[in-house]
Formats: C-alpha cells, structure tokens, sequence
C-alpha cells in the first residue's frame, strides 16, 4: 500500500513540475503576428456635383466639390484634381446641357461653355423660350436688372374712346397692367457673364432677353405693339410664387390723378378765397370756372 502511495507521489510531483517548467516557457514565446489589412485601393478625386444641377443650370463655384473615386474608375473627361489643369475654368459659368445628379463626375461633355453655339438654349430650363424686349435706362431700372435676376413685365399704353356727351369727341386715355410676372432674365443685350460674376458692374442695355412659356412670348409680342414694356425688378423671394402670366389689376390715370379725375368727370373741387369765403372750381370739359356761391 505504501508503494502505491509513494509513485502516487512521485507522478504527482512529476506533473506539478513539468506543469512548472512548461507553461512558462509556452507564455515566453511571441504573439502570432497580427493579420494585415489589406491596403486601400489608390484613390483620387474627381470633380463631382456638389447637389442636383437640372439642365440651364449656369454652373457656379458652390455647386460642385471634389470627391475620392477609385483610381480604376476613373473614365475618360473625369476632372481630376492635379492632373487636369485649371480644373474648374470650364466648369464655372457653363450651361449645363443635360442634368447632373449630386454626386456625379462632371465631364465637359455634360457642358455648354460660353461663348459656344447653344450656350443660350442650354441655359434655358426645359420646355422655356428665349423672347427679347427692348428696354432703356428708364425701364431697365437703370443698369441694375442682371441676368439671373427675376422681373415682372409692365405694359404702359393709351388708347382712344368715345368722348362723353356723344358729340363725336375722341378721348385719349392712359393705363398701366403687369402682363408677365416672376420671369427669369436670361441676358442684358449679348451678356450674361453677370449670371455667375457678382462684381460685374451694372450695364445699361438695349435689349433684355427673357425665359418665358411659348403663351407668355406670345404675349410679349402683342404687348410691345399695345405701348412701352417696362421691367419691375422682383425681390429674391418672388422666385417662390407661382408665375401667372396675367390677370392683375390694371391703374387708370384717374387713379393716380385726382386733378384728372375731376376734369374727365367733370366734378367740382372747393377752394379758399382771399377773405376766408368759399368759391366753387367748375370744369366744364378742358375750361376752368370760378362760381360764388349764394
């Protein structure tokens, strides 16, 4: 029994130092290495649409970005940064010919440069028209109507009509009417470098020429045989407002004039006399008359 006992003790002793001499020398030994990533693929960057550019969309600064694009997909008319030189001359101030998505590459084949047959039908918003309208410095608001700029188109005209009374007698009469609202202003004369340049300086043109509906050219053209077009510059939030193409108040000259309000209707106007009394104006037609009254 002894016997058993003893190689009982001797095996167990033969475990606990085995146990002592391996484990340590098993917690000695290196790490496996670590997997490596794989290494990104190379990458460069590519002009991209900064948001969705419609097509007439005239291209400025804010609307396009660089982005990372995978070397290997990168296509021919990419724009890629350091490779292509002056990369955004000639994309800033271009028409876009065909939509662009937010997030897509930006090729020249997409684009009209200025300058280019077509630069101004591209420019224009699908389904719109190009109408021209002849304006001064008066009712070009000066030189400060820009291209890119929204305006609302005013009719100024007179007409004749019977006299009253019925004595054959002809009346002149003046009228004024907005007969287009909230049009976009494509170009001042043959410029519209002002649509992407806010420093361009103000010019006075003789021709502006604007984006409108087939109906609405129709009615710019019956409006400029009526009398003079003038352009009312509209305010940047007119943009949002629909754009009806007519069916606003027109004015009369006898609500502007109250003298002329009195002699076209022939009414009376009191006014005060020299010693504090009261006489009465009386317009008979064009002829001024002074009454005392009892």
């Amino acid at each position: 029994m002894r016997i058993v006992v003893v190689l009982c003790l001797v095996v167990a002793f033969a475990i606990a130092g085995a146990t002592w001499l391996i484990v340590p020398a098993l917690m000695r030994q290196p790490a496996a290495a670590a997997v490596e990533a794989p290494k990104p693929a190379p990458a460069a960057r590519v002009l991209v649409a900064a948001q969705n550019l419609p097509a007439g969309t005239i291209v400025k600064a804010e609307h396009v970005r660089w982005q990372d694009w995978p070397e290997s997909g990168v296509a021919d008319g990419y724009i890629v940064e350091g490779k292509t030189p002056e990369p955004l001359k000639n994309v800033v101030s271009a028409a876009v010919r065909r939509g662009i998505t937010a997030g897509e590459p930006i090729t020249p084949q997409r684009l009209v440069q200025k300058g280019e047959a077509g630069f101004l039908a591209a420019a224009l918003s699908p389904g719109m028209r190009a109408v021209s309208v002849k304006i001064d410095a008066v009712s070009g608001t000066s030189g400060f109507i820009l291209p890119g700029d929204n305006v609302d188109v005013m009719l100024t005209s007179q007409y004749e009509m019977d006299g009253r009374g019925g004595e054959g007698k002809r009346e002149t009469k003046s009228y004024a009417e907005i007969v287009l609202s909230n049009v976009r202003v494509l170009a001042i004369d043959q410029n519209m470098n002002d649509v992407v340049d806010e420093h361009t300086p103000a010019k006075v043109g003789a021709t502006a020429t604007l984006e409108v509906t087939l109906r609405q050219a129709q009615i710019i053209g019956v409006a400029s045989q009526l009398g003079r077009l003038t352009l009312v510059l509209a305010g940047l939030e007119a943009r949002q407002e629909p754009t009806p193409s007519a069916g606003h108040k027109y004015v009369e000259e006898l609500e502007v004039s109250s003298f002329l309000k009195a002699v076209k209707q022939g009414g009376s106007e009191s006014s005060e006399t020299g010693e504090g009394g009261k006489s009465v104006s009386v317009w008979r037609g064009t002829k001024l008359s002074s009454v005392e009254p009892r």
